[in-house]
């Protein structure tokens, strides 16, 4: 498996152009797509997709994330 991040070195973290916010959405173990909330700072976002991602995938949850600010 190869592991992608994108520009903010998390998965799931993206930039809202039109609302000038980070927002946080990822897929869940089911496949499905869900909506985490915006953020006026990456760091809270990336906190965010962090928790979200352990809590969604438990034992399997890799904590050698390598994460870029």
């Amino acid at each position: 498996n190869r592991q992608c991040y994108n520009m903010f070195g998390c998965k799931g973290v993206y930039w809202h152009t039109k609302n000038l916010k980070f927002v946080v959405r990822l897929t869940d173990v089911d496949g499905i797509k869900k909506y985490y909330g915006s953020f006026e700072n990456v760091e809270d976002a990336i906190e965010t997709a962090v928790e979200v991602t352990r809590l969604n995938h438990g034992e399997f949850f890799c904590d050698k994330i390598k994460v870029k600010i």
